[in-house]
């Protein structure tokens, strides 16, 4: 018999009613319980935090896009003092709603976005020659007295996005056309990004930050986007040795770190999250870097096909049949994982 702190899924009530635990008339009752909509208080609840969250959005995009078209007639005190003006005002909001509410925490983020804005401006009107991943580093630095003030999740996913900006904008220098930097670079971002989850999943409850599934599920994709993309670069480019032409694009041992990291984060996705943290999207996740792994070596070989033979029409049938075949078995996989997961999930005491 499943547990009472399980959610009352029609599933699981249609099994409990067979199983003789709930009469008809139970039955039929639970199963409108857990059917009901909202009551209209959760809907003015809801309805009022977004319209608030979108109020928010819409005020610091409005004050950028002020100063993006005036800024031509604005001199060089009417830039800085305007967004400090701003940037004090959110500032001042924030703590009177108070920084443990959602209308200081959203009043918080908003300053973060202004002091970006204030550090453009400063850099605009005095030029010093810093590079532009300076910027996002910077700000990200001053944003963090806001974070530790508010503990709001969206807020942290700012701070991480800055982080990735920052990293992108000082590496990007260095890339040109070497194989083996762009497979450091993805390295890189996927070591930020990755150190990022697993302080989120080993310390966001003990920081006071909650935001459920969605947060570590968005900084895990981007941990392990990266890393598939630079495996896939590395199979197709180094493994099956694509011909870059002058200048050689090929990653090199660089590109085989990236390969092996992504492999290894991908089989701890797969043991770890069909049955100790059950999770059938972090199942997907992984299954879709999969994909694009085998995806970017059979169009590598494909490519070779075309090239030793005349056929042009064969190779990209072939590839149409093998895209419907790792989708479909991908697909009957997972449904395996999500009705084994239920299973376990009702067995459970």
């Amino acid at each position: 018999m499943s547990s009472p702190t399980r959610p009352a899924t029609p599933a699981r009530l249609r099994r409990l009613h067979a199983a003789g635990a709930l009469d008809a008339d139970g039955y039929r009752r639970a199963l409108a319980a857990a059917l009901a909509l909202p009551p209209a208080a959760a809907w003015r609840r809801f309805l009022d935090r977004l319209m608030l969250a979108i109020g928010a959005t819409l005020t610091v995009t409005g004050i950028v896009a002020f100063f993006a078209y005036n800024w031509a007639s604005l001199g060089r005190l009417g830039r800085v003092g305007l967004v400090e003006l701003a940037l004090v005002t959110v500032g001042a909001v924030a703590l009177w709603a108070g920084v443990d509410r959602l209308g200081g925490q959203l009043a918080g983020m908003a300053a973060v976005a202004l002091t970006g804005v204030l550090l453009g401006a400063i850099g605009q009107a005095y030029q010093q020659g810093a590079d532009p991943w300076t910027l996002f580093a910077v700000t990200a630095a001053l944003g963090l007295p806001w974070l530790m003030a508010t503990r709001f999740a969206p807020l942290w996913l700012l701070e991480l996005i800055l982080a990735n900006l920052a990293l992108g904008l000082w590496w990007i220098i260095d890339l040109g056309d070497d194989g083996g930097a762009v497979a450091r670079f993805l390295l890189a971002l996927g070591a930020l990004n990755g150190g990022a989850w697993l302080s989120w999943t080993q310390g966001a409850a003990s920081a006071g930050l909650s935001a459920g599934r969605w947060l570590p599920r968005v900084v895990a994709l981007a941990t392990l986007a990266p890393l598939a993309i630079g495996a896939a670069a590395y199979v197709a480019i180094d493994v099956l040795r694509y011909d870059a032409g002058p200048d050689d694009l090929r990653f090199g041992p660089s590109g085989l770190a990236v390969f092996v990291v992504w492999v290894a984060v991908t089989a701890a996705i797969l043991v770890l999250f069909r049955r100790r943290w059950p999770d059938l999207f972090m199942l997907a996740a992984a299954m879709l870097g999969i994909c694009t792994v085998l995806t970017a070596a059979m169009f590598r070989w494909l490519i070779e096909w075309v090239q030793r033979s005349s056929d042009v029409g064969a190779p990209w049938l072939v590839m149409a049949a093998f895209l419907l075949a790792e989708g479909g078995l991908t697909a009957i996989w997972l449904r395996r994982q999500q009705l084994a997961m239920a299973a376990a999930e009702d067995d459970a005491p």
